[in-house]
């Protein structure tokens, strides 16, 4: 009897990166249809169920061997938590062509024909090939033909690879050739952050060029200071890391939920202490008040005493 799949044997990239060159890998391997989102942690747990309900993301090699031979498409569920906010897991539904038919005019799916694989026909997916798949709106899923590595003496065939998006490599443009204008310390700095990216081919390649345009604008800039390169004599490369370990979405579920946890006591206790600090100022607030209401009741008192011995003697003057 086969086990039932739950949370518990799901299993999630050990790091960003290795989450990445998963992704990678897949759309080498023809599974360059895609969609993605984010799903709260609360639900992320039904949010599997269904997509294995309805796709055929749990199928073994010799499973989508055979399904590929008839024709139908293959799919992968990807999730890793979401960087941009919290408590939500970022997922990537990725995907062959299967036997769909092609517009010869437009190159699109026709995902409305009878034979269409349903993921094509429920999902939102994209053709990697003309709209990149993105992760967090920072790095680009495409094919790329890579700088010649002077080791190697064959020019490299175009590969699948992640890239700077174009918004963010405009911005790091901006920021690292206004740090090569100020100098070299300003620009070794400033570009420190970038070094610390996932070095895959692509990546690799906008950070040298980055670095060209960086060092143009200091050259236009300091006209007889030297320029220091703020790079490497050679970038590292993406070395090959182990996508799974034991980490699962169940685990990961657990991780954030403790988090929302300690997330939701730090501020309880943030805003008792906030609480406690007014109260002094609070105290003394309403011990003032009273002073200067006794004060003005004795004032309004005294004054009316005066005013009546005033009257007594004009009565009886």
């Amino acid at each position: 009897m086969k086990a039932i799949a739950t949370d518990a044997d799901f299993l999630i990239p050990q790091h960003r990166a290795a989450a990445m060159s998963y992704l990678q890998t897949l759309a080498a391997t023809g599974y360059h249809y895609w969609n993605t989102g984010s799903v709260h942690y609360e639900k992320a747990a039904g949010f599997l169920a269904k997509m294995r309900a309805l796709y055929p993301i749990d199928l073994s090699p010799g499973q989508r061997a055979v399904a590929q031979a008839k024709g139908r498409a293959n799919a992968y569920l990807v999730m890793f938590p979401d960087g941009s906010k919290t408590g939500y897991i970022q997922w990537f539904l990725v995907a062959t062509r299967g036997r769909h038919a092609v517009d010869p005019l437009t190159g699109e799916l026709l995902t409305d024909q009878p034979f269409a694989d349903l993921i094509h026909q429920r999902e939102k997916m994209k053709d990697g090939h003309r709209i990149p798949l993105t992760w967090l709106g920072h790095y680009r899923l495409v094919q790329h033909q890579p700088v010649r590595d002077p080791r190697k003496k064959k020019s490299q065939k175009r590969v699948w690879t992640w890239r700077l998006t174009v918004e963010t490599y405009r911005q790091w443009q901006l920021r690292l050739e206004q740090a090569a204008r100020i100098g070299n310390t300003a620009l070794r700095k400033e570009i420190e952050p970038l070094l610390r990216s996932p070095m895959f081919s692509g990546v690799r390649d906008d950070i040298a060029q980055l670095a060209a345009l960086a060092e143009a604008a200091f050259r236009k800039q300091h006209k007889s200071a030297a320029y220091v390169s703020p790079l490497p004599a050679m970038l590292p490369y993406m070395p090959r890391v182990t996508v799974y370990r034991d980490g699962t979405l169940f685990s990961l579920v657990e991780q954030l939920r403790q988090q929302d946890a300690d997330d939701k006591a730090r501020a309880m206790a943030a805003s008792r202490a906030l609480l406690a600090g007014a109260e002094p100022r609070m105290q003394f607030t309403q011990s003032m008040f009273m002073e200067i209401s006794n004060g003005s009741s004795e004032e309004e008192g005294g004054s009316g005493a005066v005013q009546g011995h005033a009257a007594g003697r004009s009565g009886s003057a």
